[in-house]
């Protein structure tokens, strides 16, 4: 891209560029891009994720919301045939622009080194398009990467960890020292892999906005039992009363001072079943 004048970033909106060549060669690396493949990237900045994935791939599309860099990019790629920019907030882009037209159904993927201070908004959105993603690869802080990959009994296990692995199977992939950003972040980030593949229809979850409604309410006070938190939603907004609630968690197998971090998807998925079958959701 040359070395002309390029605007300093700006941390307060999450710019910590990536600029270590050998960590950006190994997010690359990780991918195994495909040349049919069509990838969108969250966040494409000064362009130095950009110029590495667009010789491999079919179609690039860069998103970016900054002006500034807006800019640059469609300056540097204006001759390229594979690179778009999309001058956009990624949490209101219309990902459907993206599906590659006239293929089977394969999905694109998505690549990207994510805003702090919005990584899980950008997360939850791209959830809410799993339907249309083959996989997500992104540089995320540490905290965040152990939160979405938590298993159950785990103390960073929660809401997060749940709708991740509702929508997805998650793995942790390599850390990322504040050492490869600039400016460097006061917080270490670790990438992540999500294999898009929604779970509601095989854990007969008839309505997934009401689940997730349903999920964040088990988990809003995690230091209390689950068994209390579903009193203060279910007993709030129905008819039930307290032992009915202990009654549908023993046909549940679930224990009356079970905290909702210990419980498995798929044991949640059913207590969720039970309070619909019942009229209590």
């Amino acid at each position: 891209m040359g070395k002309k004048f390029r605007p300093s970033a700006r941390p307060r909106l999450g710019q910590h560029f990536l600029t270590d060549t050998r960590m950006r060669d190994r997010v690359v690396s990780s991918l195994h891009l495909q040349p049919s493949d069509t990838v969108v990237e969250i966040g494409a900045g000064r362009g130095f994720l950009t110029e590495a994935l667009a010789p491999h791939v079919k179609k690039l599309w860069a998103i970016e919301m900054d002006p500034r860099w807006v800019v640059m990019l469609k300056a540097a790629f204006l001759d390229s045939k594979r690179v778009e920019v999309i001058a956009q907030d990624i949490l209101k882009v219309d990902f459907h622009h993206f599906e590659p037209a006239g293929e089977p159904k394969v999905g694109f993927r998505v690549v990207g080194n994510l805003p702090y201070y919005i990584s899980s908004p950008i997360l939850f959105r791209l959830f809410e398009s799993a339907d249309l993603i083959r996989d997500a690869t992104l540089m995320v802080q540490r905290e965040l990467a152990e939160r979405v990959t938590a298993t159950p009994t785990s103390r960073d296990y929660g809401y997060a960890s749940l709708v991740t692995q509702l929508f997805s199977r998650v793995e942790m992939l390599f850390p990322v020292p504040p050492s490869s950003f600039s400016p460097p972040p006061r917080v270490h980030s670790s990438v992540i892999r999500l294999v898009m593949g929604p779970r509601a229809k095989s854990l007969t979850i008839d309505d997934t906005g009401l689940f997730l409604k349903f999920a964040q309410q088990i988990f809003l006070e995690k230091r209390k039992t689950l068994l209390n938190n579903l009193k203060r939603f279910i007993v709030r907004n129905s008819p039930a009363t307290p032992a009915q609630l202990q009654e549908i968690l023993g046909e549940c197998s679930l224990d009356l001072k079970v905290r909702a971090e210990n419980v498995p998807l798929e044991s949640t998925a059913l207590l969720y079943r039970t309070l619909r079958h019942r009229g209590l959701l």
